[in-house]
């Protein structure tokens, strides 16, 4: 679940929007909408070897417009350009991995949560960190280390205000962290648990391991959401809607399994 905004570049995205011209301020056509995903979060979003976007929030956006009637294009983007551009009216929409924070909500609005799952700490088997009575590692276990985290996500954010005494190294992408981690050249990583259980875990089991039960809340937010315009209220409300229906029906719990083993769909209070 990823964060993408630090308190600078909220400043210059609320630029934008007040910058933005009269018709970024028109209502947008519920019926003909660009969805915005990054191409680069394996399994909920990535290019296949044909070049078409492919994964789990690729499928759920395909399924929510089928639900709303609309004619949807779903586009790739950079995650540091995600609201910027949404907001410079690039695109309707962004369903990538997004968290819900009130950092974000002072700039865009979200849809209800969709998923909502803990980052953790991983690193090589055998390294030095021990687990608290929290069932998370020791601050003190851990000092000294370096952690590779993905630029510009709530799990760098988390990690530079909780983890004193750490060296950040940040990257692009999630898999330039992970090849970090793998090459030697960082200690653990930080990240969501599902993509590091998707690729990291998966294919370097082994060798690598989760250490703690993961970590909700503060700067992680409260799951992830469709991000929208603040005018959009319209979409936001659609949005919902065609949630609920494919909870209702089936048609999320068929997307689920294709790629996960488990339930992703968790609201605070059930």
């Amino acid at each position: 679940m990823k964060f993408g905004r630090l308190f600078a570049a909220v400043a210059a995205v609320v630029l934008v929007a007040s910058c933005a011209t009269p018709s970024q301020q028109t209502q947008t056509d519920l019926k003909h909408l660009r969805i915005a995903t990054e191409g680069a979060y394996a399994p909920f979003n990535y290019v296949a070897s044909d070049g078409s976007l492919q994964g789990f929030e690729v499928d759920l956006a395909k399924a929510l417009c089928a639900k709303m009637q609309a004619e949807c294009t779903i586009v790739q983007q950079q995650w540091d350009g995600m609201i910027p551009n949404l907001m410079g009216g690039k695109y309707d929409a962004i369903i990538a991995s997004m968290s819900i924070t009130n950092e974000r909500k002072r700039v865009i609005d979200f849809s209800e949560s969709y998923y909502n799952t803990p980052a953790v700490l991983v690193a090589k088997k055998g390294t030095r960190i021990v687990l608290g009575s929290d069932g998370n590692p020791t601050i003190s276990s851990f000092t000294g280390l370096i952690i590779g985290v993905q630029a510009s996500t709530i799990h760098e954010n988390y990690a530079a205000r909780h983890f004193p005494g750490v060296r950040l190294v940040r990257y692009a992408t999630s898999d330039e962290a992970d090849a970090a981690l793998i090459a030697g050249q960082v200690d653990a990583r930080f990240d969501d648990i599902l993509p590091l259980y998707a690729g990291l875990l998966k294919d370097h089991g082994a060798d690598y391991a989760v250490f703690g039960k993961g970590y909700y809340g503060d700067e992680l937010g409260n799951g992830v959401g469709i991000g929208v315009r603040k005018e959009d209220a319209a979409l936001r409300g659609a949005f919902n809607k065609a949630l609920d229906a494919i909870y209702a029906d089936g048609t999320y719990r068929k997307i689920n399994a294709k790629y996960f083993a488990f339930d992703l769909y968790f609201q605070p209070g059930q």
